[in-house]
């Protein structure tokens, strides 16, 4: 799977955020579940004329590359979001971003198979670094059937 590179202009993610790192995700004390969980069954985005907005599981505050503790934030855009007390920001700054997209799949099966791929990926290239500062995955129209959709993981890179 070779990503494709794009430049991304900044942005403003507003939802609601856990820290938790690759190990306990792998096992039952995942805390990702929960969070998406709760993202959907209690909606924190406004209306919109044509229904919901591209949703974004924002990973920042990286402790120690992929082995060390991060902060994911399950939200959408600032505009659609309005600020609650259990609401967070994180801003997504303009870069280089290496994009993966998934397979078409169950999202429970297809996005943690797409960042296995990822990891494998960079570790076999000599060709970009991860700069571990904000990635994001992207759930759009295509991604809201969760037992068919498809999922794009943005990366952010070190422009070459």
């Amino acid at each position: 799977m070779e990503p494709r590179l794009v430049q991304v202009d900044p942005f403003t993610v507003r939802g609601i955020a856990v820290t938790t790192d690759n190990t306990r995700e792998a096992g039952p004390e995942g805390k990702l579940p929960e969070l998406w969980g709760r993202f959907y069954r209690h909606p924190i985005w406004t209306g919109r004329g044509d229904g919901i907005p591209v949703v974004y599981g924002v990973y920042h505050r990286y402790e120690d590359g992929m082995n060390g503790s991060y902060r994911v934030l399950a939200g959408c855009e600032a505009e659609y979001v309005q600020a609650g007390e259990d609401v967070e920001e994180q801003g997504v700054p303009a870069s280089t971003y290496a994009v993966f997209t998934s397979d078409e799949g169950p999202i429970a099966r297809v996005v943690p198979e797409t960042w296995m791929r990822i990891w494998e990926w960079f570790r076999q290239t000599d060709s970009m670094k991860r700069t571990y500062q904000v990635d994001f995955e992207r759930y759009d129209k295509r991604a809201h059937n969760p037992e068919r959709a498809i999922v794009e993981i943005y990366i952010s890179v070190h422009d070459s």
